[in-house]
């Protein structure tokens, strides 16, 4: 009888919901995952769009790549740039400078103009000139502030003294004008005492012949050669106590 009902049962032709004869597990797992990259195929193709997204993705590839060079370039130029101003202000030391002078000579006011090497030494002469007349006009208005709020506040406390507390209020400075400012708008003549113009003098001499260097040897030598004196006479002297003391002590 069960003979029978195996015959009749047939299980060769029993089939699963997918079709076919019953598998194991894992080709059920490896017909999963073929189905399921078919589907991706497919959907893919249908929509027409698998070519469009491989050309988008390699646009943003090439984009990725420019902008990287792009920014090195960016960087690149950036390190270049203060080599450049380093160059621009090497190149402006070599740039001219107008010097305005006025003096009397023999009873005559005697004006000169002319053009000199902001590094020479004429140059640094007369910023120096135009400096300390700078200073000096400014101390003196600063002096004549300072005495004309004293008078003010003595004639205040004269006038007020029944009342104890009187606030003044502070002036406000002027801005003392710079020595560039001072050059620029120089639309009046330096005026120069005689010291100034021999130091003038003897700047654009030194500049015409070239001396500029030596001179400075020179000094330093002399500065040695001074202290060098100086010690040996500080020697002289001690060597000169030392004896005498030696005759006190063998007198005694």
């Amino acid at each position: 009888e069960t003979s029978r009902e195996i015959k009749r049962a047939n299980y060769n032709k029993i089939e699963s919901q997918t079709g076919g004869l019953i598998k194991t597990r894992h080709q059920r797992r490896l017909e999963q995952l073929e189905l399921n990259g078919k589907k991706f195929l497919s959907v893919s193709l249908d929509n027409g769009h698998g070519n469009e997204n491989i050309n988008l993705i390699w646009e943003q590839m090439n984009k990725s790549n420019s902008d990287r060079s792009k920014s090195l370039e960016e960087a690149q130029q950036n390190a270049i740039g203060p080599t450049k101003k380093n160059n621009a202000l090497k190149d402006g030391d070599n740039q001219m400078i107008k010097i305005k002078t006025s003096y009397e000579f023999a009873g005559e006011t005697i004006s000169e103009e002319k053009y000199v090497n902001t590094n020479s030494a004429e140059a640094k002469a007369y910023l120096n000139s135009i400096h300390s007349n700078l200073n000096s006009t400014s101390n003196k208005n600063n002096n004549n502030n300072k005495t004309r709020t004293f008078r003010k506040s003595n004639n205040e406390n004269n006038s007020n003294n029944k009342e104890s507390n009187i606030k003044i209020k502070k002036r406000i400075k002027r801005k003392r004008p710079s020595i560039i400012d001072a050059i620029i708008n120089n639309a009046k003549l330096q005026k120069i005492n005689t010291l100034e113009k021999s130091r003038l003098d003897w700047a654009s001499f030194v500049d015409r012949n070239n001396i500029d260097n030596e001179l400075k040897s020179h000094n330093k030598d002399g500065y040695l050669s001074k202290q060098d004196f100086l010690h040996k006479v500080e020697l002289n002297k001690d060597l000169q106590y030392k004896l005498a003391n030696k005759k006190l002590n063998s007198l005694k």
